[in-house]
């Protein structure tokens, strides 16, 4: 199996005709229907329903497909990155986030970094802890913000960066509603979504739990998604309640109303978010997205916020 035989399947997919999928390959339909043929038997499997009227996908072949795309994608992108590095151009930076950072730090960050390298390759993925720290430690990535938990993953320098605030997401019709902000204790009644598993998010969930105790309830936790925006709708539906990242207040999910929540003592709830990245990166690039990082990081706490 080679890329020309995926690039010979992929097409045939597509067109579903072998006359057509030999044109747009350049060559004869024989050597075509021969190239699938050896495919198939190195696959193990039929990827085609052939007969004299039409070619359709197995359900072996339309996974085979998606699976294949992607990998022609990686080799494409492979293949670009080497000729940027003989050409000299070599400013890549694969970044990852939690979700949270999306709606008020990230965008910033990005926004000075790519003002300042416009020639800069950036790629940017959506993660939890659990993956972004997953993809460093493969190398598939150079820097991350995370949430941090207690214990460290080994190989990686992690660095505090700031502390965010969670809020609550409740029904427009919950009791407590009509309030700005509301002490976790009183609370003690209500049923919780849980948005964070641990094994995806430790740091949310262990300052979660801290929380909890520090209120001194237990609360009763419903199965929830890891898709933030599942949860809300939930939420909505008046089914339970849920602490979330205080950024997730710019996402508009009709019938649900966000509030300020604090603890007894009148404080707000927080988690931490880190800096991550292999230990000895010391691609300069890392640095100045990390400069940058602190930088966004400061501003944000010397603009007004509402308590």
């Amino acid at each position: 199996m080679d890329l020309r035989q995926l690039k010979q399947f992929t097409v045939l997919a597509e067109e579903l005709n072998f006359r057509r999928a030999a044109t747009r390959l350049h060559m004869t339909q024989p050597p075509l229907s021969a190239a699938i043929q050896r495919l198939e038997e190195s696959v193990g499997v039929l990827l085609f329903d052939r007969d004299r009227s039409k070619v359709r996908l197995t359900a072996a072949g339309t996974a085979f497909l998606r699976e294949v795309r992607q990998l022609l994608a990686q080799a494409e992108a492979a293949v670009a990155t080497a000729r940027s590095a003989e050409q000299g151009v070599t400013d890549a930076l694969g970044i990852a986030a939690v979700d949270s950072v999306a709606f008020e730090l990230l965008p910033g960050i990005l926004q000075t970094f790519c003002a300042a390298f416009p020639s800069a390759q950036i790629s940017l993925q959506m993660a939890s802890t659990e993956n972004a720290i997953a993809a460093l430690h493969k190398g598939t990535l150079d820097v991350a913000i995370i949430v941090p938990s207690a214990n460290p993953a080994g190989g990686l320098t992690i660095t505090a960066l700031t502390e965010e605030r969670f809020c609550l997401a409740v029904a427009a019709h919950h009791r407590l509603s009509h309030r700005r902000t509301v002490r976790l204790s009183e609370l003690a009644d209500d049923q919780f979504v849980s948005l964070y598993p641990f094994s995806s998010g430790p740091g949310y969930s262990v300052a979660l739990l801290q929380a909890f105790h520090d209120a001194k309830i237990y609360p009763r936790i419903a199965p929830g998604d890891s898709r933030t925006l599942a949860n809300l709708v939930l939420v909505s539906a008046g089914v339970s309640v849920a602490l979330v990242p205080r950024p997730v207040r710019h996402l508009q999910v009709a019938g649900v109303t966000f509030l300020d929540v604090v603890s007894e003592a009148r404080k707000p709830l927080r988690y931490p978010l880190a800096l991550a990245k292999a230990s000895g990166n010391d691609s300069p690039l890392v640095k100045v997205f990390e400069d940058m990082a602190r930088e966004a990081v400061a501003g944000k706490r010397k603009r007004p916020t509402r308590a």
